[in-house]
């Protein structure tokens, strides 16, 4: 008989724990929750409403870092804003990685708020770890970004010479975003 208790209430959580996981990702835009979970539904929308409006929050401020970075004085301001908008990940605990490999061209300011734009996106949904690399490619230059994060609602777009390109898989996202000199 204990058993038979035990049972029934692992499944209820297991069921639980189930409609929960599904219902997250769409609380978030008005979706309904399942009805036997409806207790729990306020709860989960003032959650997801928190994480939803701390991401935005890491991404101002990784903006602002690299606002301050592109009035500072650097051989390689490409580099050095980038490693602002790292600064974000890292202080949530994100293991960021960036590299360089050749000698990189002077890239206008716009072109690097375009890649500096992509490269907040991507790290600010990093949950671990993230790897930023900067290539000198011909007559231009190719960031390349990895991150153990969902896709971005919304990348920016495309502008500047800059051509951004996107893969995924269900562990992480691949984000290249490639500058030419016109």
């Amino acid at each position: 008989m204990r058993m038979g208790s035990l049972r029934r209430g692992r499944e209820s959580r297991h069921s639980h724990q189930i409609c929960v996981q599904t219902a997250a990702p769409g609380a978030a835009y008005g979706a309904p929750a399942c009805p036997r979970c409806a207790d729990i539904e306020p709860v989960l929308r003032a959650h997801v409403e928190h994480v939803l409006a701390l991401a935005a929050l890491m991404a101002e401020a990784a903006r602002l870092r690299r606002l301050m970075a592109e009035s500072d004085d650097s051989p390689d301001p490409l580099v050095h804003e980038l490693h602002a908008c790292a600064d974000a990940a890292q202080r949530r605990g994100v293991a960021v990685d960036i590299e360089t490999a050749g000698v990189l061209p002077a890239v206008p300011a716009q072109a690097r708020r375009v890649i500096t734009d992509t490269a907040i996106a991507i790290l600010a949904g990093a949950r671990s770890l993230a790897r930023v690399t900067v290539i000198a490619v011909r007559a231009g230059v190719a960031v390349s970004l990895v991150a153990d994060s969902p896709v971005p609602a919304a990348l920016p777009a495309a502008a500047d010479g800059v051509v951004i390109e996107l893969q995924e898989d269900q562990r992480s996202v691949w984000v290249e975003a490639t500058w030419t000199c016109p």
